[in-house]
C-alpha cells in the first residue's frame, strides 16, 4: 500500500525559487540544511508557520 506523503529537500546551492514553489505544495516533511531552513524562517515562509519539530 503506498502512503501519499509530499516532501520538500531546501538546502544551499539550489535554487530558492524552486525550493519556495516546492514549500508552497505543502509537504508533510522537510528535509532542509540548516542555513537554508534558518533563511526560510527568517523570511517568514508561510508553511513554515506550521512547523511543529525539528530533528537533527
Amino acid at each position: 500500500r503506498r502512503a501519499d506523503i509530499k516532501t520538500a529537500i531546501v538546502v544551499g546551492g539550489m535554487s530558492q525559487e524552486k525550493q519556495r514553489k516546492m514549500l508552497k505544495r505543502s509537504p508533510e516533511i522537510v528535509i532542509a540544511t540548516p542555513g537554508r531552513l534558518w533563511d526560510l524562517i527568517r523570511e517568514k515562509h508561510p508553511h513554515l508557520q506550521n512547523l511543529r519539530q525539528v530533528r537533527s
